[in-house]
């Protein structure tokens, strides 16, 4: 695949100086730092977007989700948008655990 991107001059002349001085192309100076990036962010501390996407995946609505994590569903509904996700319906059984939560709050 070929990627163009604009690398300013003092960074590719260090780039390219790394590069000489180790005897490596820079593509493989490239591939290696996005690959270990890639591993970075599969190992990523628990966020709260990565919490949204999880319960979003499992199946459960906005309103529960806002519930477990203590956001409101306008945050969660938020996030699940930035994350590409399309909401799921509120089940009727989960229903009397939101009204219960929110009574409590």
């Amino acid at each position: 695949m070929k990627i163009t991107y604009d690398i300013p001059d003092r960074e590719w002349y260090q780039l390219a100086r790394y590069a000489e001085e180790r005897g490596l192309k820079i593509t493989t100076i490239l591939n290696t730092a996005f690959r270990e990036l890639l591993t970075k962010a599969d190992h990523a501390p628990d966020t709260i977007t990565a919490r949204v996407h999880k319960l979003v995946d499992r199946g459960e609505p906005d309103a529960v989700i806002a519930m477990r994590l203590g956001l409101n569903s306008r945050q969660v509904a938020e996030i699940r948008r930035g994350l590409g996700l399309q909401p799921n319906k509120l089940r009727r059984e989960q229903w009397s655990h939101v009204l219960e939560a929110r009574a409590a709050a």
